[in-house]
């Protein structure tokens, strides 16, 4: 059995289609072949447990998830060059090296 560092995730960029049938939204690859997710919706949380309470926050949540992961590795790889260089020379803050290497942590599944 493979661990969860050994199998991989679908590959980015994802994108976001809307079902033809309902008001459902579904996160996809970008090739649109492979379904990643299919978001439940949205409603009165009182009677039915759902998150969003209006559709423009359903498709604004949809949209976060998939503008956060398309945007990850970038962001990552940034984070990574400013670490190197500091251990090169460059004059970083502290605390922001700190938040920097807490935000590496995170990424990569070692953090809160």
């Amino acid at each position: 059995m493979k661990t969860s560092e050994e199998i991989k995730h679908t590959a980015t960029p994802w994108k976001i289609r809307k079902d033809s049938f309902s008001d459902r939204l579904e996160i996809e690859s970008s090739d649109g072949l492979a379904a990643i997710a299919k978001l439940i919706g949205y409603g009165d949380a009182t009677t039915t447990p759902r998150v969003a309470k209006t559709h423009e926050e359903y498709a604004a949540n949809a949209a976060f998830i998939v503008r956060a992961v398309n945007a990850h590795d970038a962001l990552v790889n940034a984070l990574r060059r400013i670490d190197n260089e500091v251990d090169e020379g460059l004059t970083v803050p502290d605390g922001v090296m700190l938040e920097i290497r807490k935000a590496l942590a995170m990424a990569e599944g070692k953090g809160e």
